[in-house]
């Protein structure tokens, strides 16, 4: 069975179209030799506001924000989504348009590879993880919230992620053993916009995938030092997988590369 999609969520027109999921080489490894796709808590990433209401949607609860039992009742609403999100556990890849030699050195930065797949090929492999599996294409902006729902929060980024292309999975488990509801409500029984106490829930998630049936090739990074290659190939021959293995087309294509500095300046 598939994963679902997500609410009013979008998928590519083609439902062939490759994906990627950049990442270094150790990641790449890991998922080789233990079958495992690893899936990040949601709170746990660089954007703290992953899976978080638009500031400038939250005036679509219609309350006063001058009024003291509204700013508690939304502070309410918005803690509880904060705690919900850390049953919620993410990954990422990128709908592929082009290499970018800046996506590369965010999520690639030791050299490493692309792993590549088609979006039907990942929405089937994550369906067959028993946590509550969803899909879809990332909407960038608010302009489409109709509904205060935390799925659509969750398949929602800011308008300045939009270069990603993200295509999101996600995995929704009940809380782990001990995990309360309300951990969003202070000492003194006033509710706070965030987690006020910690999770029991881990980090991470690391289901058991097919990865034969996900993966389609492996592409090498721009910035991998020559023996990446070889790298590559004698770990996919080890453990029986047949795939291609490619080179960048930011090298085949003889793009000048900027350097890394180059983009940190710039990023």
């Amino acid at each position: 069975m598939d994963a679902a999609v997500f609410p009013d969520g979008i998928e590519p027109s083609d439902l062939d179209a490759p994906v990627w999921r950049f990442m270094p080489l150790r990641f790449f490894e890991d998922l080789i030799r233990t079958r495992q796709l690893y899936f990040a808590r949601a709170d746990r990433f660089d954007d703290k506001e992953e899976g978080l209401p638009p500031e400038a949607y939250v005036h679509a609860l219609g309350l006063n924000r001058f009024d003291l039992n509204d700013i508690h009742e939304r502070d309410h609403h918005l803690g509880g989504i904060a705690c919900g999100r850390r049953n919620m556990y993410l990954s990422c890849w990128y709908l592929f348009g082009e290499e970018t030699a800046s996506m590369w050195t965010r999520f690639a930065p030791d050299g490493g590879v692309a792993v590549c797949s088609t979006y039907s090929r990942l929405k089937s492999v994550v369906g067959a993880i028993p946590y509550r599996p969803h899909i879809g294409m990332v909407r960038y902006g608010g302009v489409h919230l109709t509904t205060w729902n935390v799925l659509r929060f969750m398949s929602t980024k800011r308008a300045e992620f939009a270069r990603e292309r993200e295509v999101r999975a996600m995995l929704w488990i009940e809380p782990w053993e001990g995990e309360g509801g309300a951990y969003h409500i202070d000492e003194f029984n006033i509710p706070r916009p965030y987690p006020v106490y910690g999770t029991l829930n881990p980090l991470g998630l690391r289901p058991t995938v097919n990865v034969k049936a996900l993966v389609t090739g492996v592409v090498v990074s721009p910035y991998a030092p020559q023996t990446r290659k070889g790298e590559v190939e004698q770990l996919l021959a080890e453990f029986g997988y047949s795939v291609p293995i490619m080179p960048s087309s930011l090298v085949t294509g003889h793009v000048a590369l900027p350097s890394v500095d180059d983009l940190k300046k710039y990023s």
